[in-house]
């Protein structure tokens, strides 16, 4: 590792340190490389908002419920895990092919990372929002007169907001 790093920042990798030091390679690979890094970032943050905007509801959705369906959906939703990426690429492909301006748009990869990751969020923030006490605040907050959306993002969201800054960054990953 070490030696990865010097070599990014010596004048001359024979020479090792003796060289000097530099920022030339940097720069080099960032005039390169910048707007794959950007593009990447881009993705990335893209990817978070929407897992966290269809992973929370849905985590709350399948905490709550304690019906086969949720449970078989649930197993559904980690699919994209166990089959490889390759092949969810593929699927997107052949269902969004026709799709050419979506195809060819970051939108598709965007699409794929939420596939892969969006289980990495619901599990999470579904343990979250299992806790006995959220239900218990919960239902508190029912008696006193708090409407679902009151409810939910006031209480249940803040209570969980760890849960969710965690499924986030392995989404962002």
């Amino acid at each position: 590792l070490v030696s990865a790093v010097l070599a990014g920042v010596v004048n001359n990798y024979r020479e090792g340190l003796a060289s000097g030091l530099t920022l030339r390679w940097i720069g080099e690979v960032w005039s390169g490389y910048g707007n794959t890094v950007w593009a990447s970032l881009i993705v990335a943050s893209l990817s978070v908002v929407a897992a966290v905007l269809l992973g929370v509801p849905c985590a709350y959705a399948l905490a709550r419920s304690r019906s086969k369906l949720a449970a078989a959906f649930e197993e559904i939703l980690t699919l994209p895990i166990a089959v490889p990426g390759l092949a969810t690429a593929l699927a997107l492909l052949l269902t969004y092919g026709s799709l050419q301006g979506f195809r060819q748009s970051y939108a598709i990869i965007v699409v794929g990372h939420v596939l892969f990751t969006l289980p990495f969020m619901v599990r999470t923030v579904s343990a979250a929002f299992q806790r006995p006490d959220l239900r218990e605040i919960e239902e508190a907050a029912r008696t006193r007169g708090a409407g679902f959306a009151r409810r939910f993002l006031n209480i249940l969201v803040q209570a969980v907001m760890p849960s969710i800054v965690a499924g986030a960054l392995m989404v962002f990953t």
